[in-house]
């Protein structure tokens, strides 16, 4: 089991490099995500290099090739320094499979796909340059070892710093803005990140799976640290210390229990093999981070009462079952569609049975709430506007009801693969208006879900709107024969349903009854006390 998850690690990470060379296909110099201004660096300072075109270096003799000086031992390193490269497409500096010994030091790069690009070389240093707007990496480590990454400028890039398979290396002192990642790293054993600053990124720190790595000293600022862990134990081999998110220590809780913890106190919170844990709290978390509350292998504990503002994500559990998570507020001001898919779900539930998730209001996320593969869960009164999903599920045995979603792309959306169905999922008493696309949609592998009592609004589609391309999936309740509310239907017949299933299903309702409205009309009622009752105490 161990090597098949390492392999689908090597495949994502493959995949993600895959990714990041599409988007920057789809992104010209005109349209990227984040643009770069020259006047950002002044003209003095680029006066200072000397221009130059790519540098390519697969062979010992390359160097000499360059006029570059040195001998390449540890003594008398090759020195690549003080030029200017901003004319290069796929790399401004390449280096690939030479065991000498070399230094990139006091480099200006600029608007190729890598900015330096090393592979399968040991025992180097990269400092002092500055990096930026590379479509993909500013600096990029692939099976390389003993290598000092220090004191680099990275900025307007997919990733500043990518490392993979590189053991015994060291990235500190450097700047990270405005790139997707700030570092991303996978598979680096004895990894030390130490002092680095990161700041505005949509991930700060990503760290894949390794063993023996030291974070220390590290400032973010508006992003936040990210754990992609294969398990639990690979934490008890990290050294983690003195580092902080928006000015506040980020902490990880290990081994705790029945203990209530304090939000204000901490910029980013992380529960390692915790349990029976209470985060509570009405003041900010975690603002501007990518995840506000991480649940890792821990289970009954309860996140409720808390503010998530302008997270990539904001509470995720991972392996973490029997947790309640309640009353809490997710939003974001800088969502887009176009660029949906740079943020996660508002609440996130993966591999955690038993779960109850609800009355929260989840704005502006990729999703409000996503389940994935977990099961037997319970997902209440939440409201979510504007995601592109209002919820997602990817999972079996669960029940949404009495969720409000508005205005978002797919109200809900229900998922399937050929390893799991979705299925005995029941949607009831749901209101669901104004999506853009449908506001159910089951689709492939999705069977014997049952959906009644829904009230469906001026939702898009192609000429319904739902789509169902499951299986046996029942849209009414059958043991009163009703069904959902449907504002395009005619008033007579059936309702057909888009999708693969070509169905036509019976028993639409003319309307939907006071007593489903309601529960929905107190929860609106109640999410709005949420957000006022703050300001009223401000105000006083």
């Amino acid at each position: 089991m161990v090597n098949i998850i390492k392999i689908q690690r090597k495949i994502i990470s493959i995949s993600i490099l895959g990714l990041l060379i599409l988007i920057s296909c789809l992104y010209s110099a005109d349209t990227t995500i984040f643009s770069f201004n020259d006047s950002d660096v002044s003209s003095e300072l680029i006066s200072n290099y000397t221009t130059h075109d790519p540098i390519l270096i697969e062979y010992s003799s390359n160097f000499s090739d360059y006029g570059i000086s040195g001998a390449g031992i540890p003594s008398d390193p090759y020195l690549i320094a003080n030029y200017s490269i901003t004319n290069g497409v796929a790399y401004s500096i390449k280096i690939i499979s030479v065991s000498d010994s070399f230094i990139i030091e006091n480099c200006y790069t600029e608007d190729s796909t890598f900015g330096i690009h090393i592979e399968d070389c040991t025992g180097s240093i990269v400092r002092n340059n500055s990096n930026y707007n590379h479509n993909v990496v500013g600096v990029f480590l692939m099976n390389c070892g003993d290598f000092q990454v220090v004191n680099n400028t990275i900025a307007d890039c997919q990733s500043g710093i990518f490392i993979e398979n590189s053991p015994d290396c060291t990235i500190q002192d450097n700047t990270y803005t405005n790139n997707i990642y700030g570092i991303h790293s996978w598979y680096c054993d004895s990894l030390d990140i130490i002092n680095n600053t990161c700041q505005d990124n949509f991930v700060a720190i990503y760290l894949g799976t390794m063993n023996y790595a030291t974070i220390s000293k590290n400032t973010l600022i508006n992003n936040g640290l990210y754990l992609d862990f294969d398990s639990v134990d690979e934490y008890f081999d990290l050294t983690f210390s003195d580092n902080t998110a928006n000015g506040l220590p980020i902490m990880i809780f290990v081994n705790e229990t029945g203990s209530n913890i304090d939000t204000t106190m901490y910029g980013q919170l992380i529960l390692m093999n915790c349990s029976s844990i209470t985060i509570s709290d009405s003041s900010p978390l975690l603002p501007t981070t990518n995840y506000g509350c991480h649940l890792f292998f821990s289970n009954s504990c309860i996140v409720k009462d808390t503010k998530q503002m302008n997270n990539y994500y904001g509470i995720l559990t991972y392996y973490s079952p029997d947790a309640e998570i309640s009353n809490n507020v997710c939003s974001s001001d800088f969502y887009d569609l176009s660029y949906v898919n740079k943020h996660g779900p508002a609440i996130q539930v993966g591999h955690s049975n038993n779960t109850i998730i609800k009355d929260h209001i989840c704005n502006n996320f990729g999703q409000g709430v996503a389940i994935y593969r977990s099961f037997n869960l319970d997902v209440l009164r939440n409201k979510c506007d504007y995601n592109d999903e209002g919820i997602g599920v990817y999972s079996q045995d669960v029940t949404l009801k009495e969720n409000v979603l508005n205005n978002n792309f797919v109200g809900i959306s229900i998922l399937g693969s050929s390893s799991l169905s979705s299925s005995n999922v029941v949607i009831e008493s749901n209101t669901i208006t104004g999506s853009a696309f449908y506001g159910i949609e089951f689709r492939s592998y999705t069977a014997n879900n049952v959906i009644h009592h829904n009230y469906f609004i001026d939702n898009g589609g192609i000429t319904s709107q739902a789509s169902d391309a499951g299986t046996n999936n029942v849209w009414y309740d059958t043991s009163t024969d009703q069904g959902n509310y449907w504002s395009d239907w005619s008033g007579s017949g059936s309702y057909s349903i888009d999708g693969g299933a070509g169905s036509v299903y019976p028993y639409p309702l003319s309307s939907i009854s006071e007593f489903t409205l309601i529960p929905v009309l107190l929860f609106i009622v109640l999410v709005s006390s949420i957000a006022i009752v703050p300001l009223i105490k401000k105000r006083k």
